[in-house]
């Protein structure tokens, strides 16, 4: 901070008895900031004379006396501020020219003081105000010289700015450019300096310019702007940066999402034309298979009936593969359909597919008399089903005894379970479970279904969520959520 030699008070006044008494006061004063020699008084005894000494000179403060409650005296005022309009002016007034006083300071003066009324501290605090001011202006001045210095670093700095950086006042005429702006824009600084800035100011984000150079290569340029205050001037501060590269890389990305998404499509038709040509192939087998087991059983032996029954268990996994392979091309589909299900029906077709494996492992299942409505995809959760009883045919006890059920939840949604009396999962693993290519250790068999991060997926896309719960030695119970159907979807 600047220090203050004296503040410096012009006095306007014709009483030469007011002008004795002010520099008295401030002769007697004890306060340090303001004791001579800190206080200069110049007394002009006439209006014209004051304003002819603020031509001349800087006055930190002004006292104005008024005797006369008139047009005048407001009129003497009001050249006196437009003289000065920045410094503060406190009126010293008779007792009938208060409301004159209120007048001037309704029109710019700092405050009024009525001679019967002139007291030290109030005038000391007036004067403080000034020395204050001044203070801010000696030290805004000092700032001002700070900034040019600063500004001057920053051109240095910019010069080995790898950002092309242009300064450009409020007119578009640009006032700076570093190295890496001529690099980019493919100009030279004296080229630069003074021209209009041709592209579009923005207040803010990023724009991306087509420059074409020379050598008619077009280059992509990101550019970014700034306000900011340049020689004490508004302008902006533009940065631009070549992303060519980035660009093309990221055109090129784009390119092969398109081919990579049609080659996807392309796959998922192929999946499904040549599921469904197996499929039809494969009924045919398990069917035939049937009619031999249903007619021809009693007249063959013992081995041939086991061969039968192997051929049918194949054919009705290779059968649950193929509709799950069916089921994976559709799960990520945004036109599927959901509908109020009827899960009773749903479990039904579970179960029916999975009778096999059912009678493999001697397993009992379980379930209510009556099922929920839920919205959803028919297919897609006979798939959640699926998946969870085989794994509990699988991972269960011996023999397995499977608990199906559901619960009504708070939240809209109704909650459908499978409990086995297993030997539990490790509260570490249960956070595996739901992800892609998790098996973990203490499972002992290998199924063909698609996993549990597939039943994540086709709960999650039809508004739902998937859990477990599991002790060791305990058993688990696997969970998912379904919302409720509103009265509209009822009855449609």
């Amino acid at each position: 901070m600047n220090p203050v030699q004296r503040v410096k008070v012009l006095l306007i006044e014709n009483d030469t008895h007011i002008g004795h008494q002010v520099r008295q006061i401030l002769d007697d004063t004890t306060s340090p900031i303001l004791a001579p020699p800190q206080t200069e008084i110049l007394q002009a005894n006439k209006l014209a004379l004051g304003l002819a000494y603020l031509t001349e000179m800087r006055f930190d403060a002004v006292l104005l006396a008024i005797s006369q409650p008139d047009g005048q005296e407001i009129a003497a005022f009001q050249q006196l501020h437009a003289a000065a309009p920045a410094t503060p002016i406190l009126i010293l007034c008779a007792k009938e020219c208060e409301e004159t006083a209120v007048t001037m300071m309704q029109q710019g003066a700092q405050g009024y003081l009525r001679h019967d009324q002139l007291q030290a501290n109030i005038l000391i605090s007036f004067l403080q105000f000034a020395r204050m001011q001044k203070q801010t202006r000696l030290d805004l001045e000092a700032a001002s010289t700070t900034s040019k210095t600063i500004e001057t670093d920053c051109r240095q700095i910019l010069a080995q700015y790898s950002d092309g950086i242009l300064v450009v006042d409020a007119n578009g005429i640009i006032l700076l450019a570093n190295p890496a702006a001529e690099h980019i824009l493919a100009r030279k600084e004296n080229d630069l300096i003074g021209t209009s800035f041709e592209y579009p100011l923005v207040n803010d984000g990023t724009t991306k310019l087509d420059i074409q150079h020379a050598d008619r290569e077009t280059a992509v340029i990101e550019m970014r702007q700034a306000s900011i205050k340049w020689e004490n001037q508004d302008a902006r501060l533009v940065s631009l940066r070549n992303i060519t590269a980035r660009h093309q890389a990221k055109q090129e990305l784009a390119r092969k999402a398109t081919e990579l998404e049609m080659r996807n499509a392309e796959l998922d038709t192929f999946a499904q034309t040549t599921a469904h040509q197996i499929q039809g192939l494969l009924s045919q087998m398990i069917g035939y298979t049937s009619y031999l087991e249903m007619h021809y059983s009693p007249k063959l032996d013992s081995e041939a009936q086991d061969v039968i029954r192997h051929i049918l268990r194949s054919g009705h996994k290779m059968s649950n593969v193929l509709n799950e392979l069916l089921l994976l091309a559709y799960v990520d589909k945004d036109d599927i359909p959901f509908v109020p299900l009827d899960m009773q029906r749903i479990v039904f077709e579970a179960r029916k597919r999975m009778a096999f494996e059912i009678e493999e492992y001697n397993g009992e299942i379980i379930q209510p008399d009556t099922w929920p409505y839920v919205v959803g995809y028919a297919s897609w959760i006979e798939e959640a089903w699926v998946n969870y009883i085989s794994n509990g045919l699988k991972y269960g006890g011996t023999p397995p005894k499977i608990q199906l059920g559901w619960n009504q939840q708070d939240d809209g949604f109704i909650r459908f379970w499978v409990k086995d009396n297993g030997q539990g999962i490790p509260q570490a693993d249960q956070k595996r479970l739901f992800k892609p290519h998790t098996r973990l250790k203490q499972m002992r068999a290998t199924g063909e279904g698609l996993g549990l991060s597939i039943v994540q997926r086709i709960i999650k896309t039809c508004g739902g969520e998937v859990g477990v719960e599991s002790m060791p030695g305990k058993g688990s119970t696997f969970w998912f959520t379904l919302p409720i159907p509103n009265d509209d979807e009822t009855a449609s």
